[in-house]
């Protein structure tokens, strides 16, 4: 799965903002999530932002070369959020965040976007 994006958005509530589940040996990548919106998270359930998880089935997968731009979040999301990769060869790589704005601040690390990358992820940038 490749070349997906997501784009210009108004999300006024949900329970995961931005999600990608790879399963089956699928390689999900060229992601692109632009110019959205996130007004508030439900108020049961996940309660995550971003919520990236490589989980197997039928097969290992990847989630690579994910770009995040010019994203807006009003409020802060009760569970961080979460990359999950699987092993060393089947994990997330390549995720940028440029100009991500979290409850109204600029986010230049994992720590400002209540972000919690697995072990087997790499390559994550803040700009």
């Amino acid at each position: 799965m490749k070349d997906i994006v997501f784009e210009n958005n108004q999300v006024i509530e949900s329970d995961r903002g931005m999600a990608l589940y790879a399963r089956d040996g699928t390689h999900m990548h060229h992601i692109r999530f632009v110019g959205n919106h996130f007004e508030k998270p439900f108020q049961d359930y996940q309660q995550k932002l971003i919520h990236f998880r490589i989980s197997e089935r039928f097969g290992r997968s990847r989630i690579s070369n994910v770009l995040i731009k010019d994203n807006v979040v009003d409020e802060r999301w009760m569970l961080p959020s979460e990359l999950i990769g699987l092993d060393e060869e089947h994990g997330i790589s390549d995720v940028v965040f440029d100009n991500l704005v979290y409850a109204g601040k600029h986010c230049l690390s994992e720590e400002d976007a209540n972000l919690r990358a697995g072990p087997f992820t790499k390559d994550i940038v803040f700009e």
